[in-house]
């Protein structure tokens, strides 16, 4: 019986609001740089692909050295300062949109007395984050990369968590977005997961549409 439900929080509770692009091109234009978020979106996207699957925690300076390569090929005047206007741009719960289907489930799993917490890739901004788009109050446990000094999938990521919460993988279940990190990640371990891709067609029982689905399911 499960007994604990994880969740991943970019892409799976949260999501960038309008998109990384466009929050990049406005600050971009503080700065003197008219950029277009589409590009952004796609240089973001390359750069991600290039770092997110490292070892390195991802921290302060990871997010420098990775901004610092999207904007490269437009040479800004003073990127530090740039980087510090973009770093405490993400960190404003107004850069964010929790998705419809969130609030729901965790008042959910609250009536059935679920332990419920967050596992993230993220660094030290998220607590206070989650806490101003008033996701804090639902969540028992918030499991953060930066504070484990582990990263999904690492199994020590997940060996900690369950050295906290004191229960057997079979009874944790993690739902995130990632089918490596997140999905292939737990399941090592002996987590119950799920992968949610709310815009990509179904492919098996494991993989969920809407976290309301994930209520079917446990």
């Amino acid at each position: 019986m499960i007994k604990a439900v994880l969740f991943d929080v970019g892409g799976t509770l949260i999501k960038p609001e309008p998109s990384i692009g466009h929050i990049y091109s406005r600050v971009a234009r503080r700065h003197g740089l008219k950029i277009s978020p589409p590009l952004l979106n796609t240089l973001f996207r390359k750069a991600w692909k290039s770092r997110s699957h490292g070892p390195d925690l991802i921290d302060q300076s990871w997010w420098e050295s990775l901004v610092g390569e999207v904007f490269m090929r437009f040479d800004p005047r003073d990127f530090s300062s740039l980087f510090r206007d973009l770093y405490k741009e993400f960190s404003k719960p107004s850069s964010w949109k929790t998705f419809p289907d969130v609030f729901p489930v965790l008042r959910a799993l609250q009536k059935r007395h679920m332990i419920v917490g967050v596992a993230s890739n993220w660094d030290d901004r998220l607590p206070k984050l989650l806490g101003e788009l008033g996701l804090s109050s639902y969540l028992n446990h918030q499991f953060v990369s930066c504070h484990l000094k582990a990263m999904k999938p690492d199994q020590k990521f997940f060996q900690k968590i369950l050295g906290v919460l004191k229960l057997p993988p079979h009874q944790v279940c993690h739902v995130g977005d990632d089918r490596f990190k997140d999905y292939m990640g737990a399941k090592r371990v002996g987590f119950k997961a799920y992968l949610i891709q709310r815009n990509r067609k179904k492919r098996n029982k494991m993989h969920i549409k809407s976290l309301a689905e994930l209520l079917t399911h446990l």
